[in-house]
């Protein structure tokens, strides 16, 4: 749960670093790109954040370790991270158990936000689809069903569509994914109108934009609690529009482009609240009138835009890079999370240490003669350290090399055998036992008489 908050939050930061990146330069962009293309590079930075995951790279820029204070790190030989506990007011047990709660918190608030969110929307679209149902009247009118079956044809758009009449909207809509129906409002539109109208809603379902705002719904249900979202949302539906726009003027002149441009602004007149996010809307509000008529009179050529949705592509892969988690440092996290309490030693062979130790790490060990030797490299080397060995079957050598001293050996078979070892921190030291034992003269010698040498490691730091 740790590592997909972690990663769910950075997700939602990047993701809004480029979206806002983008909102910066489409008015640059407006120029010399269509809000076809423009519009639909949208779609790459939804999936981005409805698709938390990135690819992840070795060498990231910045490196996010999900722990809440800065720690030392050992390294294991096969080089695996685990990061250890720092001296602290609260003991070790008490920040994992606060550390765990905090972040079972904050799962439980994000889904709770998220399916909130769901359920408003939801009980949203229902209550609206029930109130067409019930105020919803269908088109007989031969003239009019004459040019939707004509604009549908012009379109190439054979699935069944359903027109009606609707008194409880002010703006004609596209709603339904699977039996699609357009609503058109009272008012009495003249002919001319009526046929930018019924094209610009045709337009809407052959380019599936109900299914692109359920998208939208998705990434902003997941984000719920990101107010960039929301901004990115409605700069789609505005582009949405836009691009909409586009279509049905693309092929028609100055004169009828003016006259497309007053039927958007006389459905002002008519508007009303009652809504859904589940719908296109052939108005789309009066912020942004000014820019979307003006995008309707620009009868200049423009490109479509492969390289804007590139580029956004390439940002949003590179997220792995920029951004990166480690996911080692996360499951170590967590493992650390759900270790034992601090252990209480009060005397290493005989001779009294400090007052209290905790438990780094606990590792079971079998040492064949495939696998002679076992290794810790310390990177960032904590101050005095215990080493306790426990169950040892067989004869072993242990071996500590710092960057000031030398090695220290020893040999033993047992029970339970401690080293207590006076280290500085910020040193590399590597600490590794193997099948063997010292001999009196001091020179090592291979274990013959076993086949295999197995007992356990625990490494304390001892607390000061």
């Amino acid at each position: 749960m740790q590592s997909f908050i972690v990663t769910l939050l950075t997700c939602s930061i990047t993701m809004s670093a480029i979206a806002l990146f983008y909102m910066a330069v489409t008015p640059l962009l407006a120029k010399r790109y269509s809000a076809k293309g423009r519009y639909y590079a949208w779609l790459i930075i939804v999936i981005g954040l409805i698709i938390p995951f990135r690819p992840q790279f070795d060498n990231p820029f910045v490196k996010i370790i999900p722990t809440e204070t800065a720690t030392p790190t050992i390294q294991i030989g096969n080089r695996t991270q685990i990061a250890g506990p720092v001296e602290s007011a609260l003991s070790s047990s008490d920040v994992s158990h606060i550390s765990l709660s905090w972040w079972q918190i904050a799962a439980a608030v994000w889904l709770a936000g998220m399916i909130a969110f769901l359920v408003y929307h939801t009980v949203k679209h229902y209550r609206f689809i029930k109130m067409t149902k019930r105020w919803c009247e269908t088109i007989t009118d031969e003239q009019i069903l004459s040019l939707f079956q004509n604009l549908k044809a012009e379109l190439g758009i054979s699935k069944q569509i359903n027109l009606y009449q609707c008194l409880s909207i002010g703006t004609p809509m596209l709603i339904v994914f699977f039996q699609p129906k357009i609503l058109l409002p009272t008012t009495k539109f003249p002919k001319d109108e009526l046929r930018f109208i019924l094209n610009h809603e045709l337009v809407h379902y052959k380019r599936k934009d109900l299914w692109y705002r359920c998208l939208v719904l998705s990434a902003k249900a997941i984000h719920w609690f990101n107010p960039l979202v929301y901004l990115m949302a409605k700069a789609i539906d505005a582009l949405c529009e836009m691009s909409c726009d586009a279509e049905v003027v693309r092929s028609i002149d100055a004169d009828m482009r003016q006259q497309y441009s007053e039927a958007i602004i006389g459905v002002v007149q008519c508007q009303s609240k009652v809504k859904t996010a589940l719908s296109t809307s052939f108005y789309g509000g009066k912020k942004g009138m000014k820019e979307r008529i003006s995008s309707i009179m620009d009868a200049g050529k423009k490109r479509v835009g492969v390289i804007i949705a590139c580029a956004i592509l390439l940002l949003t892969l590179s997220t792995g890079v920029a951004f990166a988690v480690s996911s080692d440092a996360v499951e170590m996290a967590l493992e650390n999370e759900n270790q034992e309490s601090p252990t209480p030693i009060s005397f290493v062979n005989g001779s009294p240490i400090r007052k209290d130790v905790v438990l780094l790490e606990s590792i079971s060990f079998e040492l064949s003669d495939t696998n002679p030797t076992q290794t810790y490299l310390i990177a960032e080397a904590y101050e005095d350290l215990i080493f306790s060995f426990k169950g040892v079957s067989a004869p072993i050598n242990f071996t500590l090399i710092t960057q000031n001293e030398g090695s220290h050996c020893a040999g033993f078979s047992g029970d339970t055998c401690r080293v207590y070892i006076k280290s500085e921190s910020n040193s590399e030291n590597v600490f590794e036992w193997s099948r063997g034992f010292i001999d009196s003269d001091s020179t090592y010698k291979p274990t013959e008489i076993v086949d295999y040498s197995s007992g356990t490691l625990e490494i304390y730091q001892v607390i000061k």
